[in-house]
C-alpha cells in the first residue's frame, strides 16, 4: 500500500528498492519507437533514498531539554496550550553525488498513521545549523538535539532551532490511505532547494526543519498534529519510512527521419563531458538483447547520431547509457 507509486505516471519507472549508499554507476534512458517516428520523451530512473537521521524539538515545559533521537515518530504539532514541537531530519549524503544540473526532481516524503492537521500545513526548512540525532535523555544527560541545544551541548541561536526563513516548500498531503485511519504520505518538493546555491548548501550541510502553519494560532482544545514515522519506526515496511526520491535528469530522445536511407537520433538534455551509449534493440522486453551502435563523448547538452535504415517496416528501439 504506498500511495505515491498511485501517482506517478505511466511512462515513468520507479526502481523497485531503496538505496542506502551511492549513486548508481549509469542509468540509461530509452524510447520504444519505429525509426521514422516522431519525438517522444526519454522515461525517468526513480531512485529512493532513506532518511535515517531524525528526531524533534518540544517547547512544552518539563520537554525542552529533552531528546527524542530514538522516538518512533517526528512530531510536528501546535496544542492548546501554545506549546509547539518541530520535526528535524538530516539530507542523506548520497544526495550529494547529484549536482544541480543532474537533477529533474527531488522529494521528501514522510507518512503519518493518523493526520491531525486540519487545515494547516507543514513547511519545510533549510536549517542553517547542524544538530545532532542524540539517543535520548533528559536535562544534563540528552545526547543530542533539545528545543533549547543543538547537540545537548550547544545552543541554537534561537531557540527550537536555527532555519532559513525566508525559503520554504510547503508540503502537500496526499489521499487518504484508510478511512478509518486518516493515514497519508505528505510530500515536499526540494528541486528548487537543492539547485539554489545557497539552500542547496545548508540542506546538504544542516539538514532540514518542518513547522506547522500558524503556530502562533493555537487550537482551542487539544491540538493539530502530524506524528510521522520516523526511520526509526522499524516495525513498519520500509516504504512507510522517510525517504527522499530523485529522479536524475537526462537525455530526452528523438528519432527523425533524415532520408530515405537514414535515421538520426537527437540527443537533447545531454550531460556535458559524459560519455553517452547509444543501444539498440528489435526487443526492449529482453535486458540482453540490447546492441552497442554507437558511443559518444557528449561536450555540449545536444548531439545528435545518424545511421542507415534497417529497412521498411522494421521496429527498432533505440536507448542511452549515461556513463559516469
Amino acid at each position: 500500500m504506498n500511495t505515491i507509486d498511485r501517482q506517478k505516471p505511466l511512462l515513468r519507472i520507479k526502481l523497485p528498492h531503496f538505496r542506502t549508499a551511492a549513486k548508481p554507476r549509469r542509468w540509461a534512458h530509452w524510447l520504444a519507437a519505429a525509426w521514422f517516428a516522431g519525438a517522444l520523451p526519454a522515461l525517468a530512473l526513480e531512485t529512493g533514498i532513506l532518511i535515517t537521521k531524525d528526531t524533534y524539538l518540544d517547547s512544552r515545559a518539563g520537554s525542552q531539554e529533552s531528546n527524542y533521537g530514538l522516538n518512533n515518530a517526528v512530531r510536528v504539532l501546535v496544542n492548546s496550550d501554545s506549546s509547539v514541537t518541530r520535526g528535524l531530519f538530516g539530507i542523506p549524503e548520497e544526495l550529494r553525488a547529484y549536482g544541480p544540473g543532474e537533477l529533474l526532481e527531488a522529494k521528501v516524503y514522510f507518512y503519518v498513521f493518523q493526520d491531525n492537521t486540519k487545515t494547516r500545513d507543514i513547511r519545510l526548512y533549510p536549517l542553517t545549523n547542524s544538530f545532532v540525532e542524540g539517543s535520548g535523555g533528559r536535562a544534563e544527560l540528552a545526547t543530542g538535539a533539545t528545543w533549547f541545544t543543538r547537540d545537548g551541548t550547544n545552543h541554537w541561536a534561537t531557540a527550537g532551532g536555527d532555519f532559513d526563513a525566508d525559503h520554504f516548500v510547503v508540503g502537500v498531503k496526499g489521499p487518504i490511505l484508510d478511512v478509518n485511519l486518516n493515514d497519508r504520505f505528505f510530500s515536499w518538493d526540494i528541486t528548487a532547494l537543492l539547485t539554489n546555491a545557497l539552500t542547496r548548501a545548508n540542506l546538504l550541510t544542516h539538514g532540514a526543519i518542518l513547522i506547522i502553519d500558524g503556530e502562533d494560532r493555537p487550537p482551542a482544545t487539544s491540538s493539530d498534529r502530524a506524528p510521522f514515522t520516523s526511520s526509526e519506526s522499524l516495525d513498519n515496511p520500509v516504504e512507510f519510512r522517510p525517504r527522499i526520491t530523485v529522479t536524475p535528469r537526462g537525455p530526452v530522445l528523438s528519432v527523425v527521419k533524415s532520408g530515405p536511407d537514414a535515421v538520426r537520433l537527437d540527443i537533447a538534455h545531454a550531460l556535458p563531458s559524459r560519455l553517452h551509449r547509444i543501444e539498440r534493440s528489435f526487443d526492449p522486453t529482453s535486458p540482453t538483447n540490447w546492441t552497442e551502435a554507437a558511443t559518444l563523448l557528449v561536450s555540449g547538452t545536444e548531439t545528435n547520431w545518424t545511421e542507415a535504415a534497417l529497412g521498411a517496416g522494421t521496429n527498432v528501439f533505440y536507448r542511452v547509457v549515461v556513463e559516469p
